[in-house]
């Protein structure tokens, strides 16, 4: 059966563009415009999707991957202590 949004319209499940614009927003690259000029919809439907909550949970799991990933490789970059290492870590954080 279904799943019903709030309006009593069934929910279709995620499907291509959902994931495609949940990979753009966890990048964190691009603004909302330009995430759904890509994705080919309305910024306006990017906003009511993030408002469902399996588009919600699957954005929230992907960006929990992209940190620790990226924990994980800074801490091993920190652990070899080059300059080069060095330079990547604070060019990563933002600070010169």
């Amino acid at each position: 059966m279904a799943r019903k949004s709030k309006r009593g319209r069934p929910v279709a499940p995620l499907d291509e563009r959902h994931y495609r614009a949940i990979a753009l927003l966890a990048d964190g690259r691009m603004n909302y415009s330009e995430v759904a000029r890509t994705c080919g919809v309305e910024r306006r439907t990017l906003h009511r999707w993030r408002q469902r909550k399996d588009f919600d949970r699957e954005l929230r799991k992907l960006s929990a991957k992209l940190v620790n990933e990226w924990r994980r490789t800074s801490r091993e970059r920190m652990r070899l202590r080059t300059a080069q290492d060095m330079t990547w870590y604070f060019d990563a954080i933002g600070t010169a």
